[in-house]
């Protein structure tokens, strides 16, 4: 018997938030106030826009605990939705927060988060052709020429794409391994696309 079995998997979470409308304009209050306060962008994977030039600095804000509050309970979702052993000791900190604000043709090169395990998107305003999530494939490099000659029926049965993309929805959260390198196309749009991007590091 033959058989093709998909080994070490990546699990990309995503989460349609079903309360996120009762932060929504608050939230996105917020990040515009945060870009007039501190108008100089931080630099990394965004090509334009405005990124939050130090990720620590307003997870103790006051005016910002509202939503620490919202985003604690979908943190307590995810661990409960991927069912970790509760017998084993382990603790998960948030160690950062920042804004991406993309404009008009505005985009974010690959990369990955460095000194962390998990990271995330929370998607707060995302009009349509503003720009899609592309991730790639940790595979990509080293299996290239095979990933190359595979037939689409494998590919999609195997999920063993060399890409995988995923359309920005207001509300909704992705949470993944900090070592799968993605990047965000174009914002097309003549709208703003805003996201909140978070680390988490988890310690057994």
């Amino acid at each position: 018997m033959k058989t093709i079995t998909p080994v070490f998997p990546c699990l990309v979470y995503e989460d349609e938030t079903q309360d996120f409308d009762l932060i929504r304009d608050r939230i996105i209050e917020y990040a515009y106030n945060q870009e007039r306060r501190y108008p100089e962008s931080n630099r990394k994977s965004n090509y334009g826009g405005w990124q939050t030039p130090n990720p620590k600095f307003f997870i103790d804000d006051e005016g910002f605990q509202f939503f620490v509050d919202w985003f604690g309970y979908r943190i307590k979702e995810y661990l409960e939705y991927l069912d970790y052993d509760k017998e084993k000791k382990y603790g998960i900190e948030v160690t950062s927060f920042w804004f991406n604000i993309n404009r008009r043709f505005d985009f974010n090169i690959s990369h990955h988060h460095p000194n962390s395990n998990l990271a995330g998107v929370l998607w707060i305003k995302a009009p349509k052709d503003s720009g899609t999530l592309v991730f790639d494939s940790p595979h990509e490099f080293v299996e290239s020429n095979t990933m190359h000659l595979q037939k689409q029926n494998l590919i999609d049965r195997y999920l063993a794409w060399e890409r995988f993309a995923v359309e920005p929805k207001e509300g909704n959260m992705i949470i993944f391994p900090s070592h799968l390198r993605h990047s965000v196309t174009k914002n097309l749009s003549t709208e703003d696309r805003i996201s909140l991007a978070f680390n988490l590091t988890v310690s057994i």
